[in-house]
């Protein structure tokens, strides 16, 4: 049971740190857009 539970979690805990992952690295391309925008005019 202990090494479903640990199991799980890591699997919760790696899910949860490709979500964070995603969202920073998709911030900071479409911040890096955006300032591209800006500066390119």
């Amino acid at each position: 049971m202990a090494g479903i539970a640990k199991k799980l979690v890591f699997c919760a805990a790696s899910f949860g740190a490709g979500i964070a992952w995603g969202l920073i690295a998709e911030a900071a391309e479409y911040q890096g857009s955006l300032t591209h925008l800006l500066l390119g005019q």
